[in-house]
């Protein structure tokens, strides 16, 4: 986990995650919480969604039970995983769905944004990111969205097959001994 300004001095303002951060801290400064729909409307549809994007709905009080609904070019559509109107919690890796849980939860409880980089191995395919979360309002006045921009820092990669475990049918036969 870095902090937000020693990530998005790595970054650097040609980035998506970049572009958004600023929009989020300039307008968070007049209010505490920015409102979902109009910050969305405002500065993320229109910039082309270039990356990887994620918008979580965090209302539920189960953070099992947040919803992803939207994706833009994530390393799942390639591999052909359906996520968007899923559970977080019917993620197909559970490993990673506790850590995206805690951290959707973390980011709306706090109403703190949250940055990482990534080196991670998981259904056969490995890849290093930067990723940062911004919490979003809705009409209750409460957290009800995160917005997650990730970019990769070097390409997915598919691992290869693991070796099969050796079980008793594919064995070779022992010599028998004879006395």
């Amino acid at each position: 986990m870095y902090a937000l300004d020693d990530f998005f001095d790595m970054e650097g303002p040609s980035q998506l995650s970049w572009s958004l951060w600023k929009s989020w801290q300039e307008e968070s400064r007049q209010k505490q919480i920015l409102d979902a729909d109009a910050f969305l409307t405002k500065h993320f549809y229109p910039l082309g969604m270039k990356g990887n994007t994620l918008v979580i709905d965090v209302s539920d009080p189960d953070p099992k039970n947040f919803i992803i609904e939207f994706i833009y070019e994530t390393y799942a559509q390639k591999t052909g995983i359906k996520l968007i109107g899923n559970r977080v919690g019917d993620f197909p890796c559970p490993l990673h769905a506790r850590s995206l849980m805690s951290e959707y939860l973390t980011v709306r409880e706090t109403g703190q944004p949250l940055c990482h980089e990534i080196d991670q191995t998981m259904l056969d395919l490995s890849r290093n990111y930067r990723r940062i979360l911004l919490p979003l309002r809705g009409q209750d006045k409460k957290i009800s969205k995160v917005l997650v921009v990730s970019r990769l820092m070097r390409p997915v990669e598919k691992l290869p097959a693991p070796a099969p475990i050796p079980t008793p049918a594919n064995l070779a036969p022992r010599p028998s001994a004879t006395i």
